[in-house]
């Protein structure tokens, strides 16, 4: 039957670091998408292509090792193939590490599905002097086979045509190339596939040989589709003659029946690698394996990828804000400056031009400061850093594509493996801010490639605890106000903490709430070769859209709730002036000369706005507390606007402590000070003579900042990559309870050691 006018549907699989994305983007173009998987985390790729009158949908699947069930990239895999049923599927493979990639082709075949063996990077395999004889090869597996060189875009139009040969006669009729397991577990594996032929619901959707083989394995899943497909109670005797079939063979044989299978496929791919490919036999070292001797030593290894994480995060934030390169208005600015521009300038101004009467007096009520302070700035904060995220996610696609992750991720699997995690856990380390400025963001985004759902877990919790970039501007205002001598030991010590802790936490979380064993770092080292550009392109902003979509809503929500917090309700201005004085108890002050000093001190109109807001009465609610810290009401409202985005923290201080000088003292700051002077630096001298600080606080305030609440993106995005709110909850309260009790210890040793 040949299909003229269907949409149909065709499917890409096959093991990371075979080039399979960039066969999907050879064969889409542009016309893609990308989203996460309904009810797991894994990312797929879908896209189209016209060919004649039908519109071929490609999806792109996870990258696997196999088509069994221990992870979620497995699962979803053979779930799609199972469930969906695509006209074709095709298996990319490594053509020069062809035998490697056979395995999970072998293992397609099972499944009576059509199916093309695409031969990727066959330009690499002919440099190592490989010969491959297609034919023969297309021969011993039954199937079409293909020899493309992707990055180049050779042989693509091979693969559409033998795409189409295949629909057209396949239409749905399975594929019944004959697998031998060799015996005795081939007479076992036979038997009970004519046992579940007999089961015609079962047969209709599943493959009986299939559902034998995984049945033989112990695939728990596959006991779940038997029980649920048979429609009656039949499927009990089948599982009962598997295992007895199970316990019969160890008996007989005294071997697993999971080692026999698991041999017997080894022994096919050996013998169609044999009758179809050559290899020299003296073939010499190939570059990438000379490089590899030094990149993938245990120390100079880490050393190296250390190297390489500082030069690809300084280039992304380079390009997201610090080379001016995007011209604006006759000048050069940054990525990050043109976003900014265009929230702070035309859609500022024209929200100011809807609020502004014909007199020129604008109206600044509730709703243009929920417009313009919790969307506009909600929405402005996430975009704004858009940029960097685009340009994160771009280094780690060259990263990717270069081959140079799966190295990194080698090298220091020895070392995080003692704490929990893992070494495809470096990254999203350090993308959160390992290296002190990254963004927990993208850091946790980055953690959806690790296998390992507990190991991704514990990855993900721990991100929020790097030192990102949005608590650099906390660090700097506090260590230019009291350790302004010693500003690089302070910040080093600060990464150096940061390290510390997010190792014993994951430690922790891995002996408490998230035990299990890990799956060990099965990996593969692909030759080195240079990145596609429209490839990385199109990963980068696949990857920053579907942040955008995911958080950018959820963001939005907080930073109205937060904005409510702090407006809501608003004080009586015609009853309070703005040189009330409010007298707030100070207990746990070192002196009651400072807490006088404070409670005497004239406020203005947004000082007690901040104050009686319904966030100010928290804060003044959890200054008994808080006092352990050293932290006052002022500074608990600033921390609390904090988890909406830690920058807030400095504007936060700034309207509690800036905002209510008396007129005089603001006067006299502006005589002495420049007019370029930055408001940290005016802050940072208010804080050094307010009689509430001191180094020791300023310390315990920096530790808080480092560890307490992650900010709303962050907990969006850990909520949605999670699949659960309660993680999200508890990175929320969690950190915050872990932040409290380290700023007290470090406040009130401070204070014993003369730092108070």
């Amino acid at each position: 039957m040949t299909h003229e006018h269907d949409d149909l549907l065709i499917a890409l699989a096959g093991q990371p670091n075979c080039g399979k994305s960039t066969i999907f983007t050879r064969l889409t173009g542009v016309r893609q998408t990308a989203a996460n998987i309904a009810g797991v985390t894994v990312e797929k790729k879908t896209g189209h292509y016209q060919d004649g009158p039908r519109k071929i949908e490609v999806v792109d699947l996870p990258g696997t090792y196999s088509f069994s069930s221990y992870t979620q990239e497995e699962r979803v895999t053979r779930d799609f193939v199972l469930l969906e049923r695509p006209e074709v599927m095709v298996i990319v493979a490594d053509a020069s590490n062809l035998r490697r990639h056979l395995m999970l082709a072998v293992q397609l075949l099972e499944m009576e599905t059509p199916t093309i063996l695409c031969l990727n990077m066959i330009d690499v395999a002919q440099r190592r002097e490989m010969k491959i004889d297609i034919e023969r090869l297309s021969e011993l597996l039954g199937v079409p086979v293909v020899a493309t060189v992707g990055s180049k875009g050779t042989g693509i139009e091979e693969l559409r045509e033998t795409i189409r040969t295949v629909i057209d006669q396949s239409d749905h009729q399975p594929n019944t190339t004959s697998l031998d397991y060799n015996e005795p577990a081939e007479s076992v594996v036979a038997r009970i596939a004519s046992l579940a032929a007999e089961r015609e619901h079962l047969i209709e959707d599943f493959a009986p040989r299939w559902v034998a083989v995984k049945l033989l394995e112990g695939d728990s899943e596959a006991r779940r589709i038997v029980q649920h497909h048979t429609h009656d109670d039949s499927w009990r005797q089948l599982l009962k003659d598997v295992d007895e079939a199970i316990e019969t063979f160890q008996c007989e044989t005294g071997d697993s029946m999971v080692k026999a299978i698991t041999a017997g496929r080894y022994q096919m791919v050996e013998t169609i690698f044999e009758q179809s490919v050559e290899v020299p036999k003296h073939s010499i070292s190939q570059w990438s394996d000379r490089v590899d001797s030094w990149l993938c030593q245990p120390i100079f290894g880490l050393f190296a990828a250390i190297v390489c994480a500082i030069l690809a995060f300084t280039l992304t934030f380079q390009l997201a804000d610090g080379w001016n390169w995007i011209p604006l208005n006759g000048e050069w600015t940054t990525p990050v400056g043109l976003f900014a521009w265009f929230f702070e300038g035309p859609l500022a101004g024209f929200l100011n031009s809807l609020f502004t009467s014909q007199d020129g007096i604008l109206n600044e009520g509730p709703l243009y400061s929920m417009l313009h302070d919790g969307v506009l700035g909600g929405v402005g904060g996430v975009v704004e850093f858009v940029p960097v995220i685009f340009f994160m996610f771009l280094m780690l696609a060259i990263l990717e594509e270069s081959g140079y992750i799966a190295r990194v991720a080698m090298v220091s699997d020895r070392l995080l493996r003692r704490f929990g995690l893992a070494g495809h856990s470096i990254v999203p380390l350090i993308v959160g801010g390992g290296m002190a400025g990254g963004c927990a963001v993208p850091g946790v985004m980055a953690a959806r490639s690790m296998k390992d759902r507990r190991q991704r877990l514990v990855t993900m919790l721990v991100v929020p605890l790097m030192n990102c970039g949005a608590k650099m501007p906390v660090y700097a205002l506090l260590i230019a106000a009291f350790f302004s001598a010693y500003q690089g030991i302070v910040m080093a010590s600060l990464v150096f903490i940061s390290w510390g802790l997010a190792l014993l936490t994951a430690l922790l979380l891995r002996n408490t709430l998230v035990r299990g064993g890990s799956i060990p770092l099965v990996i593969e080292l692909p030759p080195y070769h240079l990145p596609q550009v429209s490839g990385i392109l199109q990963s980068a902003w696949g990857r920053t859209w579907l942040f955008l979509k995911k958080a950018g809503t959820i963001i939005l929500a907080a930073n109205i709730i937060l904005w409510a917090m702090l407006y809501y309700p608003r004080p009586d201005v015609t009853t309070v002036a703005p040189t009330t004085q409010v007298h707030a108890s100070t207990p746990g002050t070192g002196s009651a000369d400072a807490g006088d000093a404070q409670a005497d001190a004239p406020m203005s109109e947004e000082a007690i706005a901040a104050r009686v807001s319904f966030a100010g009465r928290i804060g003044v609610s959890l200054e008994p507390i808080s006092r352990l810290a050293g932290f006052n009401w002022r500074d608990n409202v600033a921390l609390l606007g904090g988890v909406a985005a830690k920058e807030i923290v400095i504007s936060g201080l700034a309207v509690t402590y800036e905002m209510d000088k008396p007129s005089t003292e603001r006067g006299e700051s502006a005589e002495t000070n420049s007019s370029e002077e930055k408001e940290e630096h005016r802050l940072a001298r208010r804080l050094r003579n307010e009689p509430d600080w001191s180094p020791a606080k300023a310390l315990a305030m920096m530790i808080f900042v480092m560890l307490y609440a992650p900010c709303t993106g962050t907990l969006a995005v850990l909520w949605r990559e999670s699949g659960s709110w309660r993680w999200a909850a508890l990175s929320l309260f969690g950190s915050t309870l872990l932040a409290f009790i380290l700023a007290v210890g470090v406040f009130q040793i401070g204070k014993l050691c003369g730092l108070g």
